[in-house]
């Protein structure tokens, strides 16, 4: 019984992985996101000079 339910389950996920894989791709709706160029920052940018226990 136990092996009928393995096969049975093997055959399904076969057929859904099947489906899966014979999609078209989808249409992208925009272009792909440009990622900026990071900045340097100083950390004294970062934090005011009133902070200063950090630079002890």
């Amino acid at each position: 019984m136990t092996a009928i339910a393995l096969l049975l389950l093997a055959v399904m996920l076969a057929v859904m992985l099947h489906r899966a894989l014979n999609k078209p791709p989808l249409t992208r709706e925009r272009p792909p996101l440009v990622a900026l160029p990071m900045q340097k920052r100083s950390p004294m940018a970062v934090y005011p000079p009133s902070n200063s226990v950090l630079f002890d």
